[in-house]
């Protein structure tokens, strides 16, 4: 059975994917505010999803960027389905 803990993770990972899907480029900061999570865990977030090739990470004067890559936008829109990100389960029969 999977963890609270997990869950909360992967619905996290796919709130940040749909903002930058609609925003683009946006700062860590920014994220934090729009998905009302602390910064420290948007950060721990946003190096899952670039370790996973699903955001790339810049940084200017100290700031840290995140912009969707094309599979994380496949991901926020529910096309591409990545382990450790919510979306559409496939029922079993």
């Amino acid at each position: 059975m999977k963890k609270l803990r997990d869950t909360l993770s992967e619905q996290r990972r796919l709130d940040i994917l749909r903002l930058l899907a609609v925003s683009g480029e946006t700062g860590e900061g920014l994220i934090a505010a729009a998905i009302e999570a602390p910064q420290d865990l948007v950060r721990t977030e946003l190096a899952w999803l670039a370790d996973n090739g699903l955001v790339a990470i810049t940084e200017t004067g100290g700031v840290r960027f995140a912009a969707p890559t094309r599979r994380g936008s496949e991901a926020a829109a529910g096309v591409a389905i990545v382990p450790g990100v919510a979306g559409f389960q496939r029922r079993k029969r």
